[in-house]
């Protein structure tokens, strides 16, 4: 599928045109529409019974008879906070958003904060600062170039919202003053939940929040359009969160949010109260059911690192889809411009009657509809019947039951912080979520010196539930299984590899011989990344801290955040390699974002590279001379106190030789190397591939005094 102008169209023409889609076509949504709410902010109609009329079918909203709108809310300070606490691990939230796109959480607020921001939604709502929710549709375009020629603006029935703040900016200071919940989830816990998210999915990047609304239906028929939140390449949108705050929604009163997670099936998900939903701003086709009653949520959109490229969510196809013999013909239906035409062909009826919906049937709705309509038709012309046939034989696919379920999140504890000591309230390790670090230390057995084997121990710190790694796992074994080969004798070298790792911390990592030990470094780069994410998000709030004193270096937990990376090479030579079978091992592992993979000649690597100095190393190839030769040539890429580890150097003669001659230069400051320390290990039980020497560059280094006691 060739993307065309006609095509282009297409995506643009068949969406209602929302702030990113106005952009695209010409229009001056912020200016225009803006004018247009202010000068039509009025009190939202009152809720109204389900039973009552709830739609006007010329295109205009109404006021009907029924409860009046809730009192205004006493403004108060903070009484809840929302430290994010996703009970569900890295892989599997990863696997909800690429395969399914979307999560859904239930209790993921906690049910004080969510009440407390629904009070101050609704303080809002009676005062009238929500404004009716509008649109512009495109009605009419140019023949030749496409671009949008008339169109019109028309507010959705019964649909009001605010908002509060717009691309990193708050645009309603005052309402956010007397929103205290909201602009502390906009400085706190916003940010912290984006961090969150970021290391569960590192490919996401989020850096924070970029917008949050206030929405608000009156139970009077209030819907939206099939739509998607954003259409730009350049917008910061990334990831859609919203937040339902309904504690009365009962089925049968609508508003629920539909996603079209393509290629897999339709999904309603119901606005229960405190039901938290995620996915892709981008790519992710939804529209909102019409409410009979009153409907409240708290939208919010997290922004994407500039200069990282968009994330396609969903980006897999459900595993048993995959491994069937029709998966590699459907796979790219997976690619965002293949599918976002797909949508508006294999979904037109749906649009049609969302916009209805939506906005009545007036003369401007149906003229906008024949637009749509037409311009679906040139885009199906341009497809063979092939694939048309192909995406009725095999759409939708269902979306798989264990990702379709939402994740049932455990009640905010109220002891987020590190402690040397347990609450009576302290979550224990069976309820405390694997992304969020608290102390969780058992009782103390008393403190006799006949205790039994086993007995109860004093408590002691643990963070991210003590010693935690995807490395302790199952699965992981399973799937480095097939990388092992005897002839390579790392069994024992790869979790070394992957403890030293996660010791030390580095950036950048180099690996020379792929295999075996591959897996193992990059799942600890990827264990890295998710606990000082962590961390981080701790800190932002003032909860990474031990009786009083930081747990972390500030440098650590501060500034801009670096991705850690393995730049590993091989040049597939040797009779006994499983380096091809690295990138499946990644990818199951998830860690493919975290590998640089080259299949060259490790000098010609070497030569070539550019960019970051060198954290650690791994040298797993030759012997003698020929490995001499090439630490010389790494020595200028490593960063002072940089780590090089050198595999099988002490009982072969060959490269024991060489190992000799740079012990002798470790105390010679004048050699080509400078500065450095070694020390070599063995297991004496083995014959071969039995050892490993290290060597740390000390010049330019010195390790930092940081406190006076241990």
């Amino acid at each position: 599928l060739t993307p065309s102008a006609v095509w282009r169209r297409t995506c643009s023409a068949l969406c209602p045109m929302d702030t990113e889609a106005d952009e695209l076509e010409g229009w001056s949504y912020p200016s225009e529409v803006s004018a247009a709410r202010k000068s039509t902010a009025v009190a939202p109609p009152p809720a109204a019974h389900a039973s009552q009329s709830h739609r006007a079918r010329d295109g205009t909203a109404t006021c009907h008879p029924g409860t009046p709108p809730p009192p205004p809310v006493a403004v108060a300070r903070p009484t809840a906070s929302w430290l994010p606490q996703l009970p569900v691990s890295t892989c599997e939230l990863q696997e909800r958003l690429e395969v399914a796109g979307y999560a859904v959480f239930d209790h993921a607020a906690g049910p004080a904060w969510a009440a407390s921001v629904r009070d101050e939604i609704l303080g809002q709502v009676s005062q009238g600062t929500l404004t009716p929710s509008m649109n512009k549709l495109a009605a009419a375009r140019d023949s030749v170039t496409g671009a949008v020629t008339a169109g019109h603006t028309l507010a959705k029935i019964g649909v009001f919202e605010l908002d509060l703040c717009v691309n990193g900016e708050v645009r309603e200071p005052e309402v956010l003053r007397q929103c205290p919940h909201i602009r502390q989830f906009w400085e706190r816990d916003g940010p912290a939940l984006a961090t969150t998210l970021s290391a569960a999915c590192p490919s996401l990047k989020l850096t924070g929040v970029d917008s949050i609304k206030l929405q608000y239906s009156n139970g009077t028929g209030g819907c939206f359009p099939v739509h998607y939140d954003t259409s730009l390449s350049h917008s910061r949108r990334e990831v859609t969160a919203v937040l339902y705050l309904n504690p009365q929604w009962e089925k049968g009163d609508g508003g629920e949010l539909r996603l079209y997670p393509f290629p897999l099936g339709t999904v309603d998900v119901a606005p229960r109260m405190d039901r938290l939903v995620l996915f892709n701003s981008t790519e992710m086709l939804h529209r909102v059911l019409p409410a009979t009653a009153p409907r409240v949520c708290l939208s919010v959109w997290f922004a994407r690192d500039g200069g990282s490229n968009r994330m396609s969510l969903p980006c897999r196809l459900p595993r048993a889809v995959a491994e069937d013999e029709g998966g590699g013909m459907l796979k790219f239906l997976l690619q965002p411009s293949n599918r976002k035409v797909l949508t508006k062909i294999v979904y037109a009826n749906a649009w049609a009657e969302s916009f209805e919906d939506a906005f009545g049937t007036g003369p401007e709705v149906q003229e906008a509809l024949a637009l749509n309509r037409a311009d679906s038709k040139a885009a199906t012309s341009t497809i063979s019947a092939e694939l048309l046939d192909l995406v009725r034989e095999c759409l939708p696919i269902p979306v798989p039951p264990e990702l379709a379920t939402p994740v049932v999140c455990e009640e905010p504890q109220p002891t987020p912080s590190l402690s040397g000591t347990t609450p009576e309230s302290a979550p224990t390790a069976s309820t405390r979520g694997p992304l969020v670090a608290q102390a969780a230390a058992q009782p103390a057995a008393p403190a006799t010196s006949g205790a039994e084997p086993g007995a109860q121990r004093p408590a002691a710190l643990d963070v991210m539930s003590g010693t935690f790694g995807g490395m302790y796992s199952d699965a992981f074994i399973a799937t480095v299984r097939p990388l092992y080969d005897l002839h390579m004798g790392v069994e024992t070298m790869a979790p070394l590899l992957y403890a030293l790792i996660r010791f030390t911390k580095p950036t950048i990592v180099m690996e020379i011989g792929a295999g075996y030990t591959t897996p193992f470094m990059l799942q600890a780069l990827k264990d890295n990344y998710t606990e000082i994410t962590h961390l981080r998000s701790l800190h932002q709030v003032g909860k990474c801290v031990v009786e009083g004193m930081p747990w972390c270096v500030e440098s650590s937990v501060t500034g801009a955040q670096p991705f850690p990376l393995l730049q590993c090479v091989d040049n597939l030579a040797h009779e006994h390699t499983t380096a091809h079978l690295v990138i499946e091992a990644a990818e199951k592992l998830e860690a493919l974002d975290h590998l640089d993979l080259y299949f060259k000649d490790a000098y010609e690597f070497l030569h070539e590279r550019k960019g970051a100095e060198v954290d650690m190393a791994f040298l797993d190839f030759g012997q003698g001379d020929k490995i001499g030769v090439f630490i010389t040539e790494l020595w200028p890429h490593l960063r002072p106190g940089a780590l090089v580890l050198v595999h099988s150097t002490l009982t072969n003669s060959l490269t024991r030789a060489w190992l000799e001659s740079m012990r002798e230069m470790a105390n010679d400051v004048t050699s080509v190397f400078g500065s450095f320390a070694t020390m070599s290990l063995r297991e004496p039980h083995k014959m071969f591939q039995n050892s490993f020497s290290i060597f740390q560059k000390r010049d330019g280094f010195t390790e930092p005094i940081l406190t006076k006691y241990p």
